[in-house]
């Protein structure tokens, strides 16, 4: 008999040790998911933001070159419309 309840203890302490160690596994992974989601949407910010100031540095070139040559410009437009129609015309 004293074998039995010593046995049933060992299991119990076995058995709360598993649960105490699973615990801490879902709060590292709990831990890690929150750090991960962090960072993520921090290099999504940047990323955003680098995006952002490369369009809008393209945006003041192409007015500072319509700017500068305003007949190339017009030209260029002429053209491009010109082709863009003729190639989805074309089927």
């Amino acid at each position: 008999m004293y074998k039995n309840t010593a046995k049933h203890r060992q299991s119990n302490q076995a058995d709360y040790d598993l649960y105490a160690d699973l615990v801490r596994i879902r709060d590292a992974f709990t831990d890690t998911a929150r750090n991960v989601k962090g960072r993520t949407g921090l290099a999504f910010t940047q990323q955003f933001e680098n995006v952002k100031d490369k369009t809008t540095e393209l945006q003041d070139n192409m007015a500072n070159y319509a700017r500068e040559k305003p007949f190339k410009t017009l030209g260029l437009a002429l053209l491009s419309g010109v082709f863009l129609g003729f190639w989805l015309r074309r089927k």
